[in-house]
């Protein structure tokens, strides 16, 4: 599966005005394992050993970007990290309306 359908799922979520709420929580999370999924496998390319099967990936991922020292990849780690941050909070917070 191309990670990038799911950016396809999210826009719909979140450009229609009769989204409800949960659509666009829906939308949040998406968005979020597209780009994780497109980073893992464009970084897995060029460090396979950055990945593991211990759960550590997400922050791994965002760490290794943000440390690059190029500007570029520290915008795509920031972006990665706050879309992880609108994922737990879509996911995890009811009272906050999205």
């Amino acid at each position: 599966m191309n990670p990038r359908d799911f950016l396809t799922v999210a826009a719909t979520n979140a450009n229609n005005p009769a989204s409800t709420e949960a659509e666009r929580r829906t939308s949040v999370g998406r968005s979020y394992y597209a780009l994780f999924n497109i980073v893992r496998e464009e970084l897995k390319a060029i460090n396979p050993f950055l990945f593991f099967s211990d759960g550590g990936d997400h922050s791994r991922a965002v760490k290794y970007l943000k440390r690059s020292g190029d500007r570029v990849l520290f915008s795509v780690g920031q972006a990665l990290h706050d879309l992880k941050v609108a994922r737990h909070r879509s996911d995890y917070q009811m009272s906050v309306v999205v």
